[in-house]
Formats: structure tokens, sequence, C-alpha cells
């Protein structure tokens, strides 16, 4: 029988397995925090944003995007992804 993990453990694996996602999101709340970056308006101009990372190894390359574009983003870099792997591998 499958052993149900807590949501701690969960979290926990999930920054064992990303550690340069960690690392990322630390850089930015610590630059927003300094006042070296500043967030802006979502590209559908609304403000409530969060940093979307194309690549986590430039932690301060970042578009704002709402809320429901960073989903959209992520799902068309998954879409992405999945079309290089799939050339790779034909």
């Amino acid at each position: 029988m499958k052993k149900i993990k807590s949501p701690y453990q969960r979290v926990k694996e999930w920054r064992e397995r990303n550690p340069d996602k960690i690392k990322a999101q630390r850089t930015v709340f610590v630059n927003l925090r300094n006042g070296k970056l500043k967030k802006a308006k979502c590209l559908c101009g609304k403000r409530k944003v969060e940093a979307h990372h194309e690549d986590y190894f430039k932690p301060l390359d970042v578009i704002w995007l709402c809320k429901g574009c960073h989903i959209e983003a992520d799902k068309n870099r998954r879409a992405r992804f999945s079309t290089v792997l799939l050339d790779t591998v034909l």
C-alpha cells in the first residue's frame, strides 16, 4: 500500500528536486526587498503579478505575469520542452 505523504514532506521533496528554482525565487525575493528589482504590470495589464523565469540560471531575468498568464506561460514552456525531447528521440 502506498504511504500518504504529508504536505510538509511533499514540499521538502520538491525543494530537494528543484534547488535551481529555489535559488532563483530567493534571489528575486531578496532583490525586491532591497529595491534592486521592481515589479511591472502583466502583459494583460493586471498589477497583481508573479515573477516568471524562462531560465532559472538567470534569476533576475524575469517576466512579470499575473497568475492566469503565468499558468499559460508554464504550459507553453512545457509543450516546447516536450517537442524538443520528441525531436531528439526521433
